[in-house]
């Protein structure tokens, strides 16, 4: 990120944020400055990564990612939220989305770099420690850096993919830019394949071993589904901080229309073997982790009330969850469901509701 910095106000009024922002993370969400809009990302088309970089350099120049990035490498890690796989799963859709993320992981580990200023390792270490990814550590060996997150609770085997592609390339930016070379970053192992660490490989040259990775939509809508059913057993949690800044780029434009229709279809696939409806929705919500969910079952209609808190009161980041349910209650029960959504306090209030099919 070479001639690019934070726009700053007063270094008083900046510290006073950041306290502010960790006492109550809902700070961060106040009055965003606006950011630009980045191209589509589509799930039939591909994008050319490099034509997304200069929109998504602009984006980390925004005040609210400056805050969170200095957050997770300065604070205490924060494992408050349950969003465990929301990112991981819309960014190895497809192999565009696979790009994509990369790419906004390696802007992201530039910036880690620049506000670090030393170069020192610990502040990456202290970035993923707030993923949930593992106690990390990290390992030189000549040319090649290892990155392993070991977890203290193994996760049982939800995926059969390699799915921290975002941390790659954060990992991959980090490198570059505190060695000025360029580094090339795989996973080569998934804690959520159920091996019980993640590992990454570093080195200045390509990594011959490729990341396993979803052959097609339908491979990867297929996986979501079967995520979202065992969401609720992954027992370690992320940083607030860490879920938002890794999900800014899907809650705008185009990108949030392509992930809300990937929602939209993971939500009717989890229906299409579904038998219980209040079961699968409170596991939909456990996997956006909205903490309020009221089922009300009558004998005509079927509604859902669900009560977001304010740091998720985010008007894309509610678009992107509800069509989890809108799709699966449309397939569930073959009718079109209503929605209605109001506001209290900052905080968004949905209420959806389906009719019983005759």
């Amino acid at each position: 990120m070479a001639g690019k910095s934070h726009k700053k106000g007063s270094g008083g009024a900046r510290k006073n944020a950041r306290a502010a922002s960790r006492t109550n993370p809902s700070a961060k969400m106040r009055k965003p400055k606006p950011a630009k809009k980045i191209h589509a990302v589509r799930l039939t088309k591909a994008p050319t990564p490099v034509d997304l970089l200069p929109e998504i350099h602009e984006k980390i120049a925004n005040d609210l990612e400056g805050l969170l990035i200095e957050d997770l490498i300065l604070g205490v890690p924060d494992y408050s939220s349950k969003t465990h796989l929301l990112h991981a799963s819309i960014f190895n859709a497809t192999e565009e989305m696979r790009s994509f993320a990369y790419d906004y992981g390696f802007t992201i580990g530039k910036e880690i770099s620049r506000i670090s200023g030393n170069g020192s390792i610990t502040h990456l270490i202290n970035f993923l420690d707030n993923g949930g990814i593992g106690r990390m550590l990290y390992t030189p060996v000549g040319n090649v850096v290892i990155i392993k997150g070991i977890q203290s609770k193994p996760a049982s085997e939800l995926t059969d993919v390699n799915t921290h592609t975002y941390e790659a390339g954060v990992i991959s930016g980090y490198l570059s830019a505190s060695t000025s070379m360029h580094i090339n970053t795989i996973e080569t192992h998934c804690g959520l394949s159920g091996k019980g660490f993640c590992q990454f490989v570093s080195n200045d040259e390509h990594v011959l071993e490729e990341p396993i990775q979803r052959k097609n939509a339908e491979e990867a809508i297929e996986g979501i589904a079967r995520i979202i059913e065992s969401s609720s057993e992954v027992s370690t949690g992320r940083s607030r901080s860490y879920v938002l800044l890794s999900i800014l780029p899907l809650l705008d434009g185009k990108m949030l229309e392509e992930s809300s229709k990937l929602m939209y279809l993971s939500g009717e696939r989890l229906a299409a073997s579904a038998e219980n409806p209040q079961e699968n929705v409170t596991r939909i919500a456990s996997f956006f982790d909205i903490p309020n969910v009221k089922v009300s079952d009558s004998g005509n209609s079927f509604s859902v009330r669900l009560g977001y808190d304010r740091y998720h009161s985010n008007s894309g980041f509610v678009e992107l969850s509800t069509k989890a349910f809108i799709g699966f209650l449309s397939k569930f029960f073959h009718s079109a469901p209503t929605l209605r959504s109001s506001t209290k306090a900052g905080a968004y209030e949905i209420v959806i509701r389906a009719s019983k099919s005759v």
